[in-house]
């Protein structure tokens, strides 16, 4: 008895490259998209072009920054250190109570008759 041919493998079924991988890396040749993924090698934004061409708004931008960032520790330190009677006001809520009568006396909107609850009602008004 001889044997049957194998007709099926992975690489007729679903293109998987089998081998070494020394043999696979010379077939696909040299990644020609290397050089791109680099780290610290991508393209600059529109708007850090424009900040590189124009200085005196890169200045601009580095001013707004620093402010903010002071602006932030100012908040920080001021919130820690603040002493306790400086507080400021807390401003009173509403009682939940007026929302629930505020509620109760809106009046309830019916909603409108279905042809078929009008014919089952004994008055008919101008259907006809």
């Amino acid at each position: 008895m001889t044997r049957k041919k194998k007709t099926r493998s992975l690489k007729n079924i679903h293109n998987v490259k089998t081998g070494n991988t020394a043999k696979l890396k010379r077939q696909a040749g040299s990644d020609r998209q290397k050089t791109k993924r680099l780290k610290g090698r991508r393209t600059p934004s529109v708007f850090e072009k424009f900040l590189e061409e124009n200085q005196t708004a890169k200045q601009a931008v580095i001013k707004d920054e620093i402010a903010a960032t002071q602006k932030a520790e100012q908040k920080r330190h001021h919130g820690t250190d603040a002493p306790k009677g400086s507080e400021p006001p807390v401003a009173q809520k509403k009682p939940a109570v007026d929302s629930a009568v505020n509620i109760e006396q809106e009046p309830r909107q019916e909603q409108p008759k279905d042809l078929l609850d009008q014919l089952d009602s004994s008055s008919f008004k101008d259907i006809y």
